[in-house]
């Protein structure tokens, strides 16, 4: 989802992204290769467009990577906020004509805050999603309704991917285990 979520930020649509690696890498050089491979089939990508999504990329995995290991951080979420600050950029923008600097700073610190990771997060982490935010506002890309339909559809994947995580979760008798730990807790 991290990858599809550059992607379509760079104008890449309708595509299914995998990465793959024998050793550890960060991916934006997975994500220049999908850039390569729509290129080399006569698709034009935009420039600034790609530049803002290897931005994103390596932005998510630096806050990924250092926030690796704390007990509240999922990435996935971190994904799904990401996700939902350009779809609600996007939907202000079409909204109101404008973006303000002040806009994209509240809506950026709303959605942070929506998955508390106001919380998990640095000063520092927030001003960079901040930073990538004000960059991808100022793109074609928060213009684009295709682009607007492909991270909707992305979003119902998330979605789809969490509700199956938790039926797992309950299914395996995790959920139930979880709640008593809570309940557990509470009676101390």
């Amino acid at each position: 989802e991290q990858y599809a979520n550059a992607a379509i930020t760079a104008g890449v649509t309708n595509c299914e992204i995998d990465v793959a690696s024998i050793m550890s890498v960060t991916g934006e050089s997975a994500l220049t290769g999908v850039y390569k491979a729509f290129e080399a089939n006569g698709e034009v990508l935009d420039p600034e467009r790609t530049e803002v999504a290897q931005d994103e990329l390596q932005i998510t995995n630096e806050i990924a990577q250092e926030n690796e290991g704390q007990e509240n951080f999922d990435s996935n979420v971190l994904d799904q906020t990401m996700l939902e600050i350009k779809q609600e950029l996007a939907n202000q923008k079409q909204k109101n004509g404008a973006l303000s600097q002040e806009d994209i700073q509240n809506i950026v610190n709303e959605i942070i805050q929506k998955y508390k990771l106001n919380e998990i997060l640095t000063e520092e982490n927030i001003n960079a999603i901040i930073e990538f935010a004000k960059k991808y506002a100022n793109t074609s890309a928060i213009d684009s309704q295709d682009v607007l339909n492909q991270l909707n559809s992305l979003a119902k994947s998330f979605s789809k991917n969490f509700g199956d995580l938790l039926k797992q979760a309950q299914d395996s008798g995790l959920l139930d285990r979880i709640i008593q730990w809570f309940k557990d807790l509470f009676n101390l």
